[in-house]
């Protein structure tokens, strides 16, 4: 269900080392869904594989909504971290699957 006056909001960190860590944390997150959804709902893995050009474009192509909005100072090494996080996300999906593989939801509930 789509609900069109959802707000998300987010906090930039003030230094430059923590703005590093959320770019490419954003990346690994992303890909880490992505990954989750194909397993979880392998019905929409057809979906999913048609939409990565357009997807593709969406976070390379300088003129798309994502990228128009950034300055010519917009630090490039946020984008190639972020990028680098999507590659990395459904590894460390992988990798958390195998560690909590044993849990209930009720232990993973109590992560700290």
């Amino acid at each position: 269900m789509c609900e069109p006056r959802a707000v998300v909001s987010h906090w930039h960190r003030r230094e430059y080392e923590g703005m590093r860590r959320q770019a490419f944390g954003y990346g690994i997150g992303l890909g880490a869904y992505l990954a989750a959804t194909a397993r979880a709902r392998s019905a929409l893995l057809g979906v999913m594989l048609r939409r990565t050009v357009p997807a593709a474009r969406h976070l390379l192509d300088p003129a798309s909504a994502k990228n128009a909005s950034r300055g010519v100072s917009f630090p490039r090494e946020l984008v190639w971290l972020e990028r680098a996080g999507i590659v990395a996300g459904p590894f460390a999906y992988a990798v958390s699957r195998r560690r909590y593989r044993h849990w209930t939801a009720r232990q993973v509930g109590r992560l700290p």
